[in-house]
This record gives structure tokens, C-alpha cells and sequence, in this order.
């Protein structure tokens, strides 16, 4: 399933270590990166023969995860400060701006914003909120021109630790410390429907057996998800409760991410882990035709 191990760094020549929760696939050759332990967002060139930090931007607080959206635009997540900002990203610089055709540069949640994902011109996003005491998560869908949020998913209750979220198809699939979540039908053709029967017909499913679930991407039409406990990412086949083998062995994975064109699968690493947390670990999955 994967050969061509490699590493490649991201930690800024002054940074004494990091600790990336977030990716996002710009090209072939770019990754945008998402560092919690400095306070930044990255970009690193990913080609093994100039491997390493082109551009960083600090921030006041820690981000947690970023998506794409048009333009190659970046949704940055920073769950102390319950926002979700902006930057752009089409050179080797990183500038937080007002991406065009919406009203503001960055957006305000009512909690902690954890996971992101964009799809069918909406942001999905993992909020996670404290009222007395008692810690829960919702799924929020956000509109990209101005952040109202146009549907709260608080009829399913997550686990108060639920962090990564990623589409396939209708569904959404969302990790936390116990296994994967399954939400059905977020296709807009379907979105009618989906308001007045989600309760009803529609519960939230656990779809893995897996333990202390943290990064989450689609490859190839299947749901591959990094798991601590079980040193590895592994794929979820056919969407369903097993899984067979690990795509890519590794030492606590934390964030990852797929890039189609070059067939490289990239993972992060805590801090925890120690100088291993200052590289990417890629992995090349061979192409199923």
C-alpha cells in the first residue's frame, strides 16, 4: 500500500521545536501547515530536494486546523480566541486578508473551534463549548460569504473531545478520543430532506473500532484516519466498522493530510514524541487502478 518513506521539515530555523495539528495540500510542492506549540501558519515546500519552511506568520494565539476554500484561500481555526481567520496563500507569503466575496476577515463562533473542512461551498467546523460544568460539541455549518451559521448540528451529541472532521459523499465523518462518527447526508441535493429528517432517520454512527482517533482525509473514495494507540493511519474499508491493516505505520500520528497528484500521504506528529515532532512523515499510497 505505501513505499518511499521520507521526512520533511517543519520547524523554522529560530523555532527550538513544533507541533503541527493541521494540513492542507496547496500543489504538489506546498503544504500549508498549521504549527500549535508556535503560534503559526506555514507553508513548507514538500519537494524532497528543497524540503523545508518557505514563509511563516505568528499569531497571538495558538491555531488548531485549516481548510482550503476558492482561491487557495486558508480557514485557520484558533480555539482560545473562537475564531476562524483568514489568509492568502498564492505566493510563498502569507497575509491574513478578507478573501474576496466575503464581508469580513475573520469569522466568530459562540465556542472552541477545533476541526474544519470546507465542501459544496460551505464550512463545516468542530465547535466545543463549557456551560456549567458540562463540555459539549457540535457540528456548525458556516457560510463562506459572512460566517452566519446556517445549520447547528447540536441535535447529536458528540463526545466533548471530538476534534477532526472530513466529508465523503453525503456524509460527514468526525474523530475523537473513541473511534470515528458518522453523520449522514450534508450533499445540498439532499439538504431539504436532511433538515426535517435528521433526528429521526439519521442517528449519528460509530464507524470505527479504532482508539484515540486525531487526523482524518478521503483517499480514493475511503476514510483513511490517524490513530494513536494503534501506531498507524488506517483505512476505514467500504465505510464500515473494521479495519484491515495500517496504510501507513507510523509513531503517533496526529494531523494529515492526501495529495492526489503526487500520491504522497503526509502526517504530523505531537510534541510529545520529541524531535520526530519537527518533521512530516510522507508516505507514497500506490494508485488502485
Amino acid at each position: 500500500m505505501v513505499h518511499e518513506r521520507l521526512n520533511i521539515p517543519c520547524r523554522w530555523e529560530s523555532e527550538a521545536g513544533c507541533e503541527v495539528t493541521g494540513l492542507a495540500q496547496l500543489s504538489p510542492s506546498r503544504l500549508l501547515v498549521v504549527d500549535i506549540w508556535n503560534k503559526a501558519v506555514k507553508i513548507v515546500s514538500c519537494d524532497p530536494q528543497n524540503a523545508g519552511v518557505l514563509a511563516r506568520v505568528r499569531l497571538p494565539n495558538s491555531p488548531f486546523d485549516v481548510t482550503l476554500t476558492p482561491g487557495d484561500v486558508a480557514a485557520v481555526t484558533i480555539p482560545d480566541t473562537q475564531k476562524i481567520v483568514f489568509f492568502e496563500t498564492q505566493s510563498d507569503q502569507l497575509e491574513q486578508f478578507q478573501p474576496p466575496g466575503t464581508r469580513q476577515k475573520e469569522f466568530n463562533l459562540s465556542g472552541r473551534c477545533y476541526g474544519i473542512h470546507f465542501y459544496n461551498g460551505r464550512l463545516f467546523v468542530v465547535v466545543c463549548c463549557e456551560l456549567d460544568d458540562n463540555k459539549s460539541c457540535y457540528i456548525a455549518e458556516l457560510n463562506l460569504t459572512d460566517g452566519t451559521e446556517l445549520k447547528r448540528f447540536s441535535e447529536v451529541h458528540l463526545p466533548p473531545q471530538s476534534r477532526y472532521i472530513t466529508t465523503l459523499k453525503d456524509k460527514m465523518y468526525i474523530t475523537h478520543p473513541e473511534g470515528v462518527l458518522r453523520l449522514k447526508d450534508t450533499d445540498s441535493r439532499l439538504r431539504r430532506s436532511f433538515r426535517s429528517r435528521f433526528v429521526e432517520e439519521q442517528p449519528v454512527k460509530h464507524v470505527s473500532t479504532l482508539r484515540h482517533v486525531h487526523g482524518i482525509v478521503e483517499v480514493d473514495g475511503d476514510i483513511l484516519v490517524c490513530s494513536e494507540s494503534n501506531a498507524g493511519v488506517y483505512r476505514i474499508l467500504n465505510v464500515g466498522s473494521m479495519f484491515r491493516g495500517a496504510v501507513l505505520a507510523v509513531n503517533q500520528p496526529r494531523a494529515v493530510c492526501f495529495c492526489p497528484d503526487s500520491r504522497r500521504l503526509f502526517v504530523s506528529h505531537p510534541r510529545s514524541i520529541g524531535n520526530n515532532a519537527n518533521f512530516l512523515t510522507v508516505g507514497h499510497i500506490f494508485n488502485p487502478k
